[in-house]
């Protein structure tokens, strides 16, 4: 995002989300914030395999 113009926040901790959003709604242009979710969590079964893939 960095790259384009904009400011990227990366949130790995549950806690750290709040922050990140904060972040991203204060900077003045294009804000991307990607959580990382936990693989192993359960998933809802998708009609195609590549969906989960």
């Amino acid at each position: 995002m960095e790259a384009f113009g904009g400011k990227g926040f990366f949130v790995t901790d549950p806690k750290d989300l709040k922050a990140a959003l904060d972040g991203a709604m204060k900077f003045n242009g294009p804000a991307l914030v990607n959580v990382q979710l936990y693989h192993a969590a359960g998933r809802k079964p998708q009609q195609f395999a590549w969906h989960t893939s």
